[in-house]
């Protein structure tokens, strides 16, 4: 982690009522959200200290956010972090499967998610809304994508059709969590990526 920057100087802005978020305070938000989890580690961010980095009163961050939780979540899904996952359909199967672990795994990897991730989800799990909220907006759509593709595969004769798809996609989501979990290791995507590749595609071969 990085020492605590000196407080950044940005425009106020003002919020909007219930969903209707100016735009510009909301990016602002974000961005406050991951220079903070960056600089300080998740657990000393808080939503005050985020208001106050963003130009945005606290009570607008709650309009908006149930919990600081929330907020930092979709600053890693969604935020200005380096990173953007991609959805990929090459027509080969372990091309498609290669890009899924691979970009999994890197958006675990990255510095901010690796330290914010796992005090999100323990936060979360203690918000029934919130998590569900948070897997409409990031784990389903990567599920959905992931049986998508493997039904295409199997159409091709390259998957069994009755692989089940949320196996498979546990098995590659929890081998990911499962290297941030551990303590003093940074997942490092070299070879990590095909040894997950094998294991998958040998269960789900015809």
């Amino acid at each position: 982690m990085q020492p605590l920057a000196p407080e950044h100087v940005r425009p106020r802005y003002t919020g909007g009522p219930g969903s209707n978020r100016d735009p510009r305070a909301h990016a602002e938000a974000l961005r406050a959200a991951v220079e903070l989890v960056d600089e300080v580690g998740y657990a000393k961010v808080s939503m005050e200290a985020i208001a106050k980095r963003a130009g945005v009163g606290k009570p607008t961050l709650y309009r908006w956010w149930p919990n600081k939780a929330s907020l930092v979540h979709e600053a890693l899904v969604a935020g200005p972090i380096d990173f953007e996952f991609s959805y990929v359909y090459t027509g080969s199967l372990v091309d498609d499967l290669r890009a899924f672990i691979d970009q999994t795994i890197r958006w675990f990897s990255h510095p901010v998610v690796y330290a914010a991730w796992p005090g999100v989800v323990a936060d979360l799990r203690a918000d029934e809304p919130a998590w569900r909220k948070m897997y409409q907006t990031f784990t389903e759509p990567a599920s959905v994508h992931l049986a998508s593709l493997l039904e295409m595969a199997a159409a091709r004769g390259e998957a069994r059709a009755d692989v089940d798809a949320s196996t498979v996609f546990d098995a590659i989501l929890g081998s990911c969590m499962n290297e941030v979990m551990t303590p003093g290791r940074l997942p490092s995507r070299k070879g990590w990526v095909d040894r997950v590749l094998d294991l998958v595609l040998g269960g789900i071969r015809p």
